[in-house]
């Protein structure tokens, strides 16, 4: 074996092979090919096959052209061999699922007219090409080209040089990047992706490629490579080695190895008529690609002027996004949704792979080939397309793929959709749920990965993958009694849309049901769908009303009744904001927040019996937001806490329900390891549990990102400055915490931590620059590679005129300071007497903070727009938003919202006078949306003399209209509260009204109705004052639905604001 390797490597250094070296024999038993396969050829080792009717000489100029490729690369050749790579041969009268390694493609007919060749793939190590490509038969439909060239170039990168040199797909790919960014092979079939680039510049390479037309530009040899795309040309050479071999039709060198062949005598290629229609299609969608667009001048890609139409109608300002990411659950990796390589996938519908990324190296891998995505029920004649794979879960082992796709919008997101069960290795795609429409939500695989959960309807399923059979585990759900998902209420203001949880074994499942047979109905209005109007009601508990009654249940999933937890209290004045299994099944976790939500008290419960204990309360003067879902210590029934008892919102350990923190009978701060799994814990257990504070810092945890086994966390923080945020991590001793993120980095830093904490999705942007999105290593928070980079909008970015950002303070008296930013004009003199308009965008009410140093995308555009065109622009964090300044700041609000922040922004308006005397204080502006929208109008109503203009978006001009949640947590009951409500809305102030006021608002809008609009313009009638409305037909509260709407708005709003506070 070991000689007859050496020989192979000493004769893949020669020439091209003769026609003595090749042999057409049948196929070896080892190679274990379908009987379909009656001739074979060995190339050097590499195997080639072909069915009878294949012509010999077909054979041998296939081996000819895999010498000539692989000349100077017996490695590559070598790890071909050894990845199970091996070349097909369709004869002319053969079409591609003819063929037994291609039989699966789906829709038949399709992959028959799409391909006279394939070039295999990660997953796929088979390629194939036509014999009449191969011969030149007549009726060859790629006469111009070799087939063979293209498709076996695919399979040297994907099946080769992948596993030589596992830094070449990623060097590729950034020469792809660099040629498409460069507008090179613009419109062109290189240009589909980085697979197809590589392959037709093989093409190139060996002087092989057509001439001009609408898949191809003039590029058709290597000296034109070598002078079009240097970086493309340099990767050819690197694979394929200094050589002068170039292909020639094998018509013009009848010898050698075609001696004797007589081409007079070559059959006619003809397709078939079954295939028109499909090949109509494909043709269609070529053409279509290479169709000419409406191209931007230099000046225009360049142009340092923004505009709402630039903003919000062009591509100027595109943004990159990172793509669905999932980290590998056991062992090293991640997984994405790439586009496949096949370009133009199934009638030009691109499907997606999901490819494995090993984060240490740059080694990638197939895992699901887009073909495996097409439901196996597809109609071939008219659909091709995969599924659209909106998200995706991987079971426990990952042997099974959970997909969801055509999903329907419910309230804020999609979560209504169809579910798909792929068994990965046997390439099987089955539907969940039946037949039924679009229905189904928040489906998940069972630990043991045998069933799959779901809701449907407002009860829940479960789903045996084995036989198929769906059993209801509930039955009595209705439009008012839900099971298993929330009410319009618990989703919007406790995150609860997800309303089941399986237990550790599989056997179990806890669910929330909400009654809401007593919450009253709220109509919204749609007048646009039909000729008559549609009433669309929703449960929606306003201030002081009666919520869903709420309690858990758990439900065998074999069926049968649920055993009711024991929760103490009135079900409709509590909420039941967590629940989770804890890591052993023995017990349920659970959270109830008090109607005012300024106690939470944590309970176990017994799953059998239903009893309930409480192990922890939690209080606080003011409230407590539901920031505390359960973050498990390893398999212990420790969890990790968040608290702002002493002022500062920090990280705490509870303790078991022996009372331990670290596995003594006593807290230990100098030992760092909490208790190890599954001990005996003894009884019996210490109620309540004690909290240890993890840091000492003084300074805010602003969100909880990680935990690492045994003893380290890592969190969001920013000390020294609240307007940006950065990575720290604390060990469990208590001691000082330390930055992660580098100091060189100022700005706003999120991560995606990896299961094992050794690297991390780190996504980084700043006031002015767009973000980026790397995969590091944790540890030394070095690059492992780029995933984002948003060049092309850099570049755009760099060609626009001013302004720069500007983050202060501003001292409103009585020691308070409060962080803003601003953008002045280009060209701002602080010096000169020219005065400016000032514009302040707002939110101010808890839950927001708008002075952050963080990209803020196409909003953040259009301020930037208006300062080019002469505002200050400014916005200011009042007291009371959620800002990382300690407790105190953000509670002081307590009861006063619409009260304290009002004036707090207009002390901060004054403060920006006297800073700014180049302010006019005639045209002081605000504009905000939601809350913001609220304190917009409190601003002209309750501040007539300073603010000249405001723009209120969807809006809650009366406190008592909206929900329970939100406003009873800052605001406390109406009738313990009643004079804060009515000062607090902005209604009661309306009468003061002096300036421009334009209320936006989607009647469609479930938050923040527009009942609140239509008694505000009341209010505003009725004291003669005048108001300017648009009112966008049945949109929400993103009014972002429709065709041109946000454009649409932008542009409403700066015309708004160039007529009622010009820039003269």
């Amino acid at each position: 074996m070991h000689l007859r390797f050496i020989l192979l490597l000493i004769v893949l250094w020669q020439s091209p092979t003769s026609a003595d070296d090749v042999r057409v024999t049948v196929p070896p038993a080892e190679l274990k090919v379908d009987p379909f396969h009656k001739k074979y050829i060995d190339a050097g080792g590499y195997p080639i096959v072909a069915s009878e009717k294949v012509n010999d000489y077909a054979l041998k100029e296939a081996a000819y052209l895999v010498d000539l490729m692989l000349a100077k690369r017996p490695d590559v050749r070598a790890a071909m061999i050894k990845s199970g790579s091996r070349l097909c041969i369709i004869a002319h009268n053969e079409f591609t699922t003819d063929v037994p390694e291609f039989a699966w493609l789906k829709p038949k007919d399709y992959w028959d007219a799409r391909a006279r060749g394939t070039g295999g793939s990660q997953t796929d190590p088979y390629c194939s090409c036509g014999e009449e490509n191969l011969l030149a038969y007549p009726g060859d439909p790629y006469s111009t080209e070799n087939i063979l060239i293209h498709e076996f170039a695919h399979n040297i990168h994907l099946r080769g040089m992948v596993n030589v040199d596992p830094t070449f797909d990623r060097r590729l790919k950034e020469t792809y990047d660099r040629a498409m960014t460069a507008e090179l092979w613009k419109g062109k079939y290189a240009a589909t992706n980085h697979h197809e680039y590589f392959a037709e510049g093989v093409q190139s390479w060996f002087d092989n490629n057509r001439e001009n037309d609408h898949d191809h530009n003039h590029v058709n040899t290597r000296d034109e490579l070598l002078e079009y795309d240097p970086g493309l040309a340099a990767l050819c050479r690197e694979v394929f080695g200094e050589t002068k071999l170039v292909y020639s039709k094998p018509t013009t060198r009848l010898k050698d190895h075609l001696a004797g062949y007589d081409p007079t005598k070559a059959p006619t290629f003809v397709w078939p008529e079954r295939l028109n229609e499909a090949r109509k299609q494909i043709r269609e969608k070529a053409v279509k690609r290479s169709e000419p667009r409406a191209e931007a001048s230099p000046s225009q890609k360049l142009d340092p002027l923004l505009t709402v139409d630039r903003i919000f109608a062009s591509k100027d300002f595109e943004e990159e996004s990172l793509g669905k990411f999932v980290w590998k659950k056991n062992g090293p990796g991640y997984y994405t949704l790439e586009k496949t390589a096949h370009a133009n996938f199934l009638g030009g519908k691109f499907g997606h792979d999901l490819v494995w990324h090993d984060p240490a190296t740059t080694d990638t891998k197939i895992v699901v080939p887009a073909e495996a995505f097409i439901p196996p029920d597809n109609d071939p004649e008219t659909d091709h397309a995969p599924l659209n794979v909106e998200s995706f879960q991987f079971s426990e082992d990952e042997s099974k793929l959970l997909i969801f796709t055509n999903s329907r919008r419910v309230w804020r997101r999609n979560t209504r959709g169809d579910y798909w069960v792929l068994d990965i290795e046997k390439r099987e795609l089955k539907k969940l749920g039946g037949d039924a429409q679009p229905s189904m939500m928040f489906a998940k695989f069972s630990p043991n990965g045998y069933r799959v959960a779901f809701v449907r309807d407002n009860n829940l399923f479960v789903q045996n993958l084995s036989n198929m059979e769906i059993t209801a585990l509930t039955k009595d759900g209705s439009p008012t009694l839900i099971n298993g998902t929330s009410d319009w209420v618990y989703e919007e203001e406790l995150d609860l849309r997800d309303g089941y949880r399986w237990s550790p074994d599989g056997r179990s499942i806890a669910f929330w049901q909400l009654d809401a047979s007593n919450v009253r109905e709220f109509f919204l209005i749609n007048n646009t769908d039909d000729s008559y109007s549609k009433p669309i009601g929703i449960r929606y508990p306003k201030v002081g009303e009666q919520n869903s009654s709420v309690r858990i249940g758990v439900v065998s999933v074999n069926g049968g009744d649920p055993k009711w937890l024991d929760v103490p209290g009135d079900p409709r004045n509590h909420y039941l904001a967590q629940m989770e299994w804890t890591p052993n099944g023995s017990q349920i976790a659970l959270q109830q927040f008090n109607r005012l939500q300024n106690t939470n008290r944590v309970m176990f419960a017994d799953p059998k019996t239903g009893a309930t204990r409480t192990i922890l309360t939690e209080t606080d003067p003011a409230w407590l937001e539901n920031e505390n879902p359960f973050r498990w210590v390893g398999e212990s029934d420790q969890f990790l806490w968040i608290s702002e008892r002493d002022g500062w919102r920090r990280p705490y350990l509870t303790a078991s329900a022996s009372g331990d923190f670290f596995g003594s009978s006593e807290p230990n701060p100098n030992s760092k390891r909490p208790l190890v799994p599954n001990v005996d814990l003894p009884k019996p257990e210490k109620i309540p549990r004690a909290l240890h504070r993890i840091t000492q810092d003084q300074h805010d945890l602003i969100t909880f990102e990680s935990y690492a086994y045994p003893d380290v966390i890592y969190y969001a923080a920013s000390p020294d400055n609240p307007t940006q945020r950065y990575l720290y991590r604390a060990n469990f001793d208590g001691q000082k915490a330390e930055r992660v993120t580098p100091a060189d980095q100022p700005g706003w830093h999120t991560y995606n931590i990896s299961p094992d904490g050794k690297f991390a999705v780190h996504h980084h942007s700043a006031f002015s620059r767009p973000p980026t999105v790397e995969l590091i290593s944790l540890s030394d928070h070095k690059r492992v590679r780029n995933l984002v980079t948003n060049s092309k909008l850099c570049v755009a970015l760099a060609a626009l005129k001013g302004p720069t950002a500007e983050f202060l303070r501003l001292d409103i008296g009585s020691d308070v300071q409060l962080d803003a930013w601003c953008l002045k004009p280009p060209g701002f003199d602080p010096a000169a007497v020219k005065k400016y308009p000032l514009l302040i965008h707002v939110y101010g009410e808890p839950h927001g903070q708008t002075v952050r140093d963080v990209w803020n995308s196409k909003y953040g555009l259009w301020h930037r727009m208006l300062a080019q065109q002469g505002y200050i622009v400014a916005s200011v964090d009042n007291r009371g938003t959620m800002s990382p300044r300690g407790r105190e700041f953000r509670k002081v609000v307590h009861r006063q919202v619409g009260i304290l922040h009002p004036a707090e922004q207009a002390a901060a308006a004054r403060e920006m006078l006297k800073r700014w005397p180049q302010v006019d204080p005639e045209r002081i502006g605000i504009w905000g949306w939601s809350g913001g929208g609220s304190s917009s109008l409190h601003a002209i109503f309750q501040f007539p003399d300073l603010y000249r203009t405001a723009i209120a978006v969807a809006p809650v001009p009366n406190q008592k209209l909206y929900d329970t949640i939100y406003q009873e947590r800052y605001m406390g009951l109406p009738n313990d509260n009643a004079d804060g409500y009515t000062r607090g809305s902005p209604i009661t102030h309306a009468k003061n009204l002096k300036g421009n006021l334009l209320i936006v608002h989607g009647t469609g809008d479930d938050n923040c109705h527009y009942q609140g609009v239509e008694l505000l313009m009341n209010e505003l009638i009725a004291h003669n004052k005048p108001f300017s409305l648009m009112a966008y037909p049945n949109r929400s509260h993103a009014i972002a639905e429709g065709a041109n709407t946000t454009r649409h708005l932008f542009s409403l709003m700066a015309e708004y604001l160039h007529r009622h506070l010009p820039t003269k």
